[in-house]
């Protein structure tokens, strides 16, 4: 929307305790188990164009991946 265009990203998921912001955000004790997911997307010419932080209460969070082989397009 901002007009970048991502083209590859990481990501990572972690296991931490809840500090008090993200606690009262979420409606849990400080110190609860919590899953953060931590996002790093970048454009073409290798520039962060988007950087996202999450928090996921452990009991109310799902994961799913589905890979696939990679199919050759017809200029490969």
């Amino acid at each position: 929307r901002a007009g970048f265009k991502p083209v590859d990203a990481d990501q990572w998921i972690m296991a931490v305790a809840a500090e008090p912001a993200v606690a009262a955000a979420l409606d849990v004790e400080v110190g609860t188990p919590l899953l953060k997911v931590a996002r790093v997307m970048r454009d073409a010419s290798g520039r962060v164009v988007q950087l996202i932080h999450s928090h996921y209460r452990s009991d109310r969070f799902q994961y799913h991946v589905t890979t696939r082989e990679r199919r050759p397009l017809a200029d490969d």
